[in-house]
């Protein structure tokens, strides 16, 4: 639109000299207004051209920023996957954990629960070994009548009574205590009431 605005100017400006007779100050006065006016159109098509120009820049470094964008949503999509997965890890961890600290405290009770009955059963075989010692030695008279050795003497009757009162005084018995007591005074049959005891308890004691 304004090249044809220029053509006409130039054309009129021709006209007006021709046929007009026009002075050449106004020529040159109408030729200056037409150079301005072109120095005006390529200022303003270099500003065109240059804002153009400021606009691709911008377009592309939009464009870019909109990858960048969409590379940090990508990364962030990762980044809440990845703590998603580690979070149900982690609960499993904690599931299995727990877990394992309920079937320590029943191994744990499960092993106090042996180590009482072994306790128990360690208590019951002393006793029991106790009550063999004592029989043992109660029966001195008859090992020695048999000809067989049990591993101990005594010199006189009273040391052989002494040391199965002091058995039994180990012991903490007060039955065998008694039925020792009565050695003297019930003949065989005490001895018989004593060894029939020490059996019982140490058939008790090995159950």
């Amino acid at each position: 639109m304004k090249n044809i605005f220029i053509i006409v100017i130039i054309l009129l400006v021709s006209w007006l000299v021709t046929g007009c007779g026009a002075s050449q100050s106004q020529y040159d006065a109408v030729s200056l207004e037409l150079n301005k006016a072109k120095q005006d159109q390529q200022s303003t098509q270099t500003q065109l051209l240059k804002s153009q120009t400021d606009l691709i820049t911008t377009q592309t470094q939009l464009q870019k920023a909109q990858a960048d964008l969409i590379t940090t949503q990508t990364q962030l999509q990762k980044a809440q996957t990845d703590l998603i997965t580690v979070q149900t890890q982690l609960q499993t961890t904690q599931s299995e954990l727990a877990k394992t600290k309920t079937d320590l405290q029943t191994i744990q009770a499960q092993v106090q629960s042996l180590q009482k009955d072994q306790g128990a059963a360690a208590q019951k075989r002393l006793e029991a070994s106790n009550y063999t010692e004592l029989l043992g030695i109660s029966m001195y008279e008859v090992w020695m009548a048999g000809g067989i050795n049990p591993g101990f003497t005594f010199l006189a009757a009273a040391d052989w009574k002494a040391a199965m009162t002091k058995k039994a005084t180990s012991i903490g018995d007060a039955n065998l205590i008694n039925y020792i007591g009565q050695l003297d005074s019930g003949g065989k049959a005490s001895y018989y009431i004593l060894w029939y005891y020490c059996f019982s308890r140490i058939t008790q004691d090995l159950k």
